[in-house]
């Protein structure tokens, strides 16, 4: 959930040179408000700092283990506490995430909160497509073909 976000707010963040803001994609999908535009954004810079300063914090974790794993005699139980490091971050982030969502929520109509986590739960499920037309394997977010394109 965490991980589909982040890929949502980068993919927007280069409407951000064409003078949008870093919300575009999702104000133009849920065809939001300029009230609901503005709250929207006054969530996003704590929201980003936060998410920032955790996938710091995870890189740092995950080189450690890198650096436990390369040692000549690695011990299985400092691997084994740097992997529960590394999945309680992971938690944390997602905490953030959840919470973040639940903010936006309060900001959306019923119709709106409806279309914005159908969208998430579908780009979520296993297999190709999403509703939306979108291919998901490998990162892309293409159009597919007969699919309609949301952005």
């Amino acid at each position: 959930l965490a991980a589909r976000y982040r890929f949502w707010r980068a993919e927007s963040s280069s409407c951000q040179g064409a003078g949008q803001s870093s919300c575009y994609f999702l104000h133009k999908y849920l065809s939001l408000s300029e009230s609901q535009k503005s709250r929207m954004e006054a969530l996003d810079e704590p929201f980003r700092s936060k998410v920032n300063q955790l996938q710091a914090e995870l890189s740092q974790r995950r080189d450690e283990l890198s650096a436990l794993l390369l040692e000549p005699n690695p011990v299985a139980e400092n691997i084994n506490t740097k992997l529960d490091e590394i999945a309680a971050s992971q938690v944390e982030l997602q905490k953030v995430v959840v919470a973040h969502l639940l903010k936006m929520k309060e900001i959306l109509t019923p119709e709106q909160q409806e279309r914005f986590f159908t969208m998430i739960i579908e780009e979520l499920s296993p297999g190709g497509m999403s509703r939306h037309g979108y291919r998901r394997e490998e990162g892309h977010h293409e159009p597919s073909e007969g699919g309609s394109d949301v952005q």
